[in-house]
């Protein structure tokens, strides 16, 4: 499959996520390993970087840092530069995660 394929069926998801409400970012790549596309965990993350930006940009979402189990907002909105920082993309083990919120 092509990356432009990866890409729409990341958007999708994504798109689908916000619908139910608040996600971590990591769930966007721990997809993409099920998804048979392929790529690196970098790769991944890249594509979800851009994924979540276009998202952002259009207004759909806002980027906050969330706790987990709950979801619940602990900080933000946060700048798109944090879609740079590997730690974005994990579950926040040690902490809140990084997650997109649909926008009210």
């Amino acid at each position: 499959m092509s990356e432009n394929d990866a890409e729409s069926w990341l958007t999708q998801q994504a798109q689908d996520l916000l619908e139910q409400g608040t996600f971590g970012l990591y769930e966007l790549v721990w997809g993409m390993r099920g998804a048979h596309f392929g790529l690196t965990d970098a790769e991944a993350i890249a594509l979800a970087g851009r994924v979540v930006r276009r998202l952002v940009d259009r207004g759909a979402a806002q980027i906050f840092a969330v706790s987990w189990p709950a979801l619940e907002v602990i900080d933000g909105p946060l700048p798109a530069a944090v879609l740079d920082e590997p730690k974005s993309w994990s579950e926040g083990e040690s902490g809140p995660m990084v997650g997109l919120v649909p926008a009210a």
